[in-house]
């Protein structure tokens, strides 16, 4: 149907827009007369998340957070269990990283594959540079072994990522994805009766 006075769907959506304030809440469908509902943070949101988390990771590899940050210096809280602890912060660090990244980037749903390479990718050019940086800083040392933590985070979540993206949980896409939901009403092509 075309936009317009001979679909009622398509007026009253205009009009409910207009009557709003122009707040359209998503992208509206000419085709179908519905309007998709976007899930979650926008794109600059996500981007200025990343950048928040880029910050954190490099303010605790420098010389401000050096006295709390060493082995010896969190030995105190951990104890036993201080490698283990570090260790999985750096994959955590880097898995969240790596999320942050996709979110930024992917502006399309049909480029899910390229973008999630790309995020893995900077990530661990990340990853590589935080190190350098660690050895810069008189009080830390960048290790080789931390960049393959670090990246053993961002490959869990390329692979956590994958799984959900072809996986059949509707849900968990909008949420870790953003991929779009249909307004009510609407039935995708696959789900229509024959």
């Amino acid at each position: 149907m075309a936009p317009g006075p001979r679909n009622p769907v398509a007026a009253a959506f205009v009009l409910d827009a207009i009557l709003s304030k122009g707040d359209l809440g998503g992208q509206f469908d000419w085709r179908t007369g519905q309007r998709r509902i976007e899930v979650g943070l926008t794109v600059i949101r996500w981007r200025i998340a990343l950048a928040g988390w880029m910050g954190l990771i490099f303010l605790t590899s420098s010389r401000w957070m050096a006295f709390g940050m060493s082995a010896e210096a969190t030995e105190i809280y951990f104890g036993v269990l201080n490698y283990a602890v570090r260790k999985l912060a750096h994959l955590t660090e880097y898995a969240i990283l790596t999320y942050l990244w996709l979110r930024s980037v992917r502006t399309e749903r049909r480029r899910f594959g390229p973008c999630l390479a790309w995020s893995a990718a900077l990530s661990a050019c990340y990853a590589v540079t935080d190190e350098i940086h660690q050895n810069s800083v008189p009080e830390r040392l960048g290790t080789w072994t931390d960049v393959l933590y670090d990246g053993a985070g961002i490959l869990l979540m390329v692979y956590l990522l994958w799984k959900i993206r072809h996986g059949e949980n509707a849900a968990l896409k909008r949420r870790m994805l953003g991929i779009p939901v249909r307004a009510a009403g609407f039935q995708d092509k696959r789900s229509r009766p024959a």
